[in-house]
């Protein structure tokens, strides 16, 4: 599953029926098919609910008003990758250091900050004003 910042395997572990539990691909060194082993449903789990509670993008907290200008590999990954069905982008003037201009509502949480100082230069946060000094502080 791609959504966000990272992509993850959604899996039930061993033999437990209960909960589907997210692997994010990058922490993993390898993978084996294990052919003994019959593939399982989890038959109440809902990927739609999932993604809908931000259990997949950027973890759980409350929400925030996100205004970000992007540039370089950013801008298409914004756009190829939603960061919240509500979103909005728009085009920076001509002139500008920035492509694009990003609003969306987003939990605010350590995976977010992360992924924020993940993507360097590509990126300015400009609202909202706390977590735009943190990003300021962290990439001086």
């Amino acid at each position: 599953m791609q959504r966000g910042p990272i992509a993850h395997l959604l899996a039930l572990e061993n033999d437990e029926l209960d909960p589907v539990r997210f692997y994010a691909l990058h922490r993993m060194i390898r993978a084996a098919v294990m052919a003994e082993t019959p593939a399982r449903a989890a038959g109440h789990f809902d990927l739609d609910e999932a993604i809908a509670k931000g259990q997949l993008d950027f973890g759980q907290g409350e929400l925030i008003g996100l205004e970000i200008r992007v540039r370089g590999y950013l801008a298409g990954v914004v756009d190829a990758c939603p960061m919240a069905a509500d979103q909005r982008v728009d085009d920076e003037p001509a002139g500008s250091d920035f492509r694009l201009r990003h609003w969306t509502r987003v939990p605010s949480s350590g995976l977010l900050l992360r992924w924020l100082l993940a993507v360097g230069d590509n990126l300015e946060v400009v609202n909202p004003p706390d977590l735009r000094r943190i990003f300021a502080a962290q990439t001086l």
